[in-house]
């Protein structure tokens, strides 16, 4: 289960570094065209981002349950295990008289 493919990665980052650059932020701030512009370009990033979250968080919720299922399974083995050695205590003390 990976927490994120690498061309969400690589999209993600991309978007960072080649679209938010400080001359585009000034010029979104004084120009409302190209704030529409950039919103059109913003919305898709938004899109992914919200994905990648809604994946990790599903994610997450199944690392959870295995892990609550993992230990309850360890605990069975242990209890298992206490139950064949005592067992085997028994077996050991009866085969000696």
């Amino acid at each position: 289960m990976p927490s994120m493919d690498p061309t969400t990665r690589c999209r993600i980052s991309s978007f960072l570094v080649g679209v938010l650059t400080p001359e585009v932020v000034e010029e979104i701030c004084v120009d409302s065209d190209a704030a529409r512009e950039f919103e059109k370009t913003l919305r898709p990033v938004y899109h992914t981002l919200c994905d990648v979250v809604r994946e990790l968080e599903s994610e997450l919720l199944d690392r959870k349950k295995i892990t609550m299922k993992l230990q309850d399974f360890r605990q069975q083995q242990k209890e298992l295990l206490a139950q064949a050695e005592q067992r085997l205590e028994v077996n050991d003390t009866q085969r000696h008289h």
